[in-house]
């Protein structure tokens, strides 16, 4: 079983350097209309620590776009940004969570441990290369509109990439693997998940609840616990195809665990390479 994988590995690292420069000539997920000025992180009142000379601090609200240049080591939050229009460059480092990582469900708390927190901030811009681990969630966009997440790693946490209340958000070209839960969506729209690899997660690979009009194509989603793709019967519209998703316990891909697709009227196109589908026939 590991050669296989390991074939399957190799096989789909090279699909995604040849996605990442496709990817590169699809549209940003862009915003239109969005609210100059905003600043959720103002609002909650927090007391938090400020960047200082353009290199942030661990628990730092972001404000103007940063590079890292040197690895961040946290106890609480890595950065919370705290403006529109920002531009987080990981540069090659690692943001790191020390302490524990034990959140028993996913509801967004600002108390809670989170890599890169963007609580109500448009158009944010996270870019790799660079790696966030051991957090509860690694990247969190929570009541954010318009946004890009691209070539991180992202292991170690109880959710790799959780979004509630966002939408135009873009997760392309990530390596997610050894969390818990790789990405999970609930209450979001038109949000695109593309070109990434996620892989080895211990509960499922991409989860959307609620949420609407997702394009999910040219993944590789193999062996992350119960589900590849699951997709509950309150989220509607959503597009998946070209998709390799193999090696899971319950489903490959699962439409509301077996409704008919005409019920929440889910496009599963003709391109999926996958084994097991909820309901029948998605495969």
């Amino acid at each position: 079983m590991k050669s296989k994988f390991a074939m399957y590995y190799t096989l789909m690292t090279g699909i995604l350097v040849i996605a990442a420069a496709f990817s590169s000539a699809l549209p940003a997920a862009a915003v239109e209309g969005s609210e100059p000025g905003n600043n959720g992180v103002k609002d909650l009142g927090l007391d938090l620590p400020n960047s200082g000379d353009g290199v942030p601090a661990c628990g730092a609200v972001v404000t103007e776009d940063v590079t890292l240049n040197q690895d961040l080591e946290c106890e609480g939050n890595g950065l919370i940004v705290g403006a529109n229009d920002v531009t987080i460059n990981l540069n090659g480092h690692t943001i790191r969570s020390n302490g524990d990582s034990d959140a028993v469900d996913l509801t967004v708390k600002y108390g809670d441990n989170n890599g890169i927190l963007v609580p109500d901030a448009n158009n944010v811009t996270i870019i790799g290369p660079g790696i966030i681990a051991g957090f509860d969630r690694a990247v969190t966009f929570t009541g954010s509109k318009g946004g890009l997440v691209k070539d991180l790693v992202l292991r170690d946490n109880d959710a790799a990439i959780f979004i509630t209340g966002s939408s135009k958000l873009s997760v392309t070209t990530n390596t997610i693997d050894n969390n818990k839960f790789g990405i999970v969506s609930e209450s979001s729209q038109e949000n695109q998940i593309i070109f990434n690899l996620i892989a080895a997660n211990e509960k499922q690979g991409i989860v959307l609840t609620d949420s609407d009009d997702y394009l999910v194509f040219g993944n590789t989603v193999f062996a992350n616990g119960n589900n590849g793709i699951f997709l509950d019967a309150q989220s509607f519209d959503n597009f998946v195809d070209l998709n390799n998703v193999f090696g899971h316990a319950k489903a490959d891909i699962n439409n509301a665990n077996g409704m008919p697709v005409n019920v929440n009227h889910n496009n599963f196109g003709e391109n999926n390479n996958c084994g097991i589908g909820l309901p029948g026939g998605i495969c």
